[in-house]
């Protein structure tokens, strides 16, 4: 089965009537109309060859805009026609578009409070840990790797570290997204601007300074990679948990680095490579 999430879709005629055409309660379209399709029993597949072309973003407000509604509207359907409660859909289908919402869950909440647990831990020299800090880093170890194997597996050439780096760089735009969908259920459509389009577009993201933009990243990073230092030579806190908890600092800095430096140095690429190629999952 394959969602639709892009312009580059194809529907049958007599599906889109089934369901009284496309579905516009929702801003993404695409994905609530392939959502109402599955739930009345049709199929799809995917294609695997470009057959249109479409702009991307090409600044950080940019990408916070476009990042922001798909998260906005993926999180509606989630809290205002969940898929574990939708009639029609089986089990693939409830658990494929529940985990696209819960991706933005884990990147808005979740991995924003394990890359600040290092830094509360060099500054007050506690730990959170019940076992051996030896322990922890082998068994993390293992499950990072484990991890990493599985990703390459499940996103075979579509750059899954790029892909989680995005993901985990983009949290304050999706934790705000989140927040926002319970103020949106059906019937109240929050406002819509295309990509890289100015007029007509609320442009709170657009216009903000790139570094400003990026500032709770800029500081997650710095704090990560400052603060296991500066602990040890001020004495903040035990050396054994410093090397425990420099894993996860190190993690959060790799994770947090594409955004950033995406943000702030928006021309650094290849010549003759597609801007997209920057801020995109693809």
């Amino acid at each position: 089965m394959a969602i639709s999430s892009g312009t580059g879709v194809v529907y049958r005629r007599e599906a889109l009537e089934s369901i009284g055409g496309f579905v516009e309660w929702n801003i993404v379209d695409d994905l609530t109309t392939s959502y109402e399709l599955h739930a009345h029993g049709w199929k799809s597949f995917y294609f695997p060859h470009a057959l249109s072309r479409g702009l991307a973003p090409t600044t950080i407000g940019g990408v916070y805009q476009q990042r922001g509604q798909w998260a906005l509207d993926t999180m509606r359907i989630f809290l205002w026609d969940n898929p574990f409660l939708k009639k029609g859909l089986n089990l693939v289908a409830r658990i494929q578009y529940s985990t696209v919402a819960l991706s933005y869950l884990c990147s808005a909440f979740l991995f924003p409070f394990f890359y600040l647990v290092p830094i509360w831990s060099y500054v007050t020299g506690k730990t959170v840990f019940i076992r051996a800090e030896g322990e922890f880093l082998t068994i993390r170890s293992i499950y990072f790797m484990v991890m990493i194997i599985a990703a390459h597996y499940l996103c075979y050439r579509q750059h899954p570290g790029k892909q989680f780096r995005m993901l985990a760089g983009l949290f304050p735009i999706y934790m705000a997204s989140v927040i926002r969908a319970f103020f949106y259920p059906k019937g109240k459509k929050p406002d819509y601007c295309p990509n890289n389009a100015t007029l007509g577009c609320s442009l709170a993201h657009k216009n903000k300074q790139p570094f400003f933009a990026v500032l709770p990243q800029i500081l997650i990073l710095a704090s990560n990679l400052v603060m296991p230092f500066a602990s040890l030579l001020l004495g903040l806190c035990e050396p054994r948990v410093i090397a425990a908890n420099i894993l996860i600092s190190a993690i959060a800095v790799w994770s947090m680095s594409q955004v950033v430096w995406a943000a702030l140095f928006p021309g650094d690429w290849e010549p003759g490579e597609d801007p997209e190629h920057v801020y995109s999952l693809k």
